[in-house]
């Protein structure tokens, strides 16, 4: 957790800034209507869970800015007893503008920070000429390519569990574990993590970034076929703690059980199927 204070001297007052886990609503289209769909769908299932909350709604997938029912959106949420703290996903300097305008307050990550702060730094255009001209060339010549060419490659599989507090990486692969994964082991890889048994307080990291300017492997998932009990779950930097997921409706109940479950990315949430339900959803 980052965490920058500032204090004032002589006293205890200080103003602090952290990093937070907020529950995030992506909508597509930007109304007041959109929203209520959604928390009539989804928070209204579990109200307790989500009484006095804050949100941020990701307006990303907006077309238009200028379609944002913010004012809309605030007496929503209040009809909901949930606090509304802004909106996030705008990188366009002309959208931020539009938002400080109107007095909306503007919630980005990291990640759309670093996209404006790049926008804004000097750009040097340049032209280049292609001119032909008869050259001869040794036969065998090796050329250099400036970028990685990936190989298929077998995934990294363990035929032993997994004990606590050890950590397991495939590096650039998937990984397939026969066996038990105990409290506080680590399992991370950058593409898809396979475990033919019990999870038991591990933290599972898949589609894991190389850098902090790789945003991982989206498509990838997290397969468990027997007890599902996670202390923590991560896809493409995408995550939920144990307490969020007790916390949600729409997956505290499989927590614990012993049933298969996949777990996939949805835009910027973590989506959790029973291994049927993933099966049926990629055939269609």
């Amino acid at each position: 957790m980052s965490n920058t204070s500032f204090q004032a001297s002589g006293t205890l007052s200080q103003v602090s800034r952290n990093a937070y886990t907020v529950t995030t609503v992506t909508v597509d289209n930007g109304s007041a209507s959109e929203l209520e769909s959604i928390l009539s769908a989804k928070f209204d299932l579990n109200a307790k869970a989500y009484f006095k909350i804050p949100v941020i709604v990701d307006v990303s997938h907006l077309r238009y800015i200028d379609n944002l029912d913010y004012e809309g959106m605030v007496q929503v949420c209040q009809n909901h007893n949930v606090c509304l703290l802004g909106v996030s996903g705008v990188d366009d300097v002309m959208c931020i503008d539009y938002l400080h305008s109107k007095d909306i307050p503007l919630i980005n990550s990291n990640k759309y920070i670093k996209v404006k702060q790049e926008m804004e730094k000097p750009k040097v255009i340049t032209q280049t000429f292609e001119v032909k001209v008869p050259v001869e060339v040794q036969i065998p010549v090796e050329v250099k390519v400036p970028y990685e060419v990936k190989c298929n490659i077998p995934p990294v599989v363990i035929t032993r569990p997994v004990r606590s507090g050890e950590s397991v990486g495939a590096p650039g692969n998937s990984i397939v574990i026969f066996g038990s994964v105990g409290a506080g082991a680590k399992i991370i890889a950058e593409h898809n993590i396979f475990i033919i048994g019990d999870v038991k307080g591990a933290n599972l990291y898949a589609g894991n970034p190389k850098s902090n300017d790789d945003p991982g492997f989206t498509d990838a998932i997290i397969y468990v076929s027997g007890h599902f009990d996670p202390g923590f779950i991560a896809i493409a930097g995408n995550y939920q703690t144990a307490e969020d997921m007790e916390r949600d409706p729409l997956i505290g109940p499989g927590i614990g059980k012993n049933e298969s479950i996949v777990v996939s990315l949805d835009r910027q949430s973590l989506h959790y199927w029973s291994a049927k339900e993933f099966m049926q959803n990629k055939n269609v």
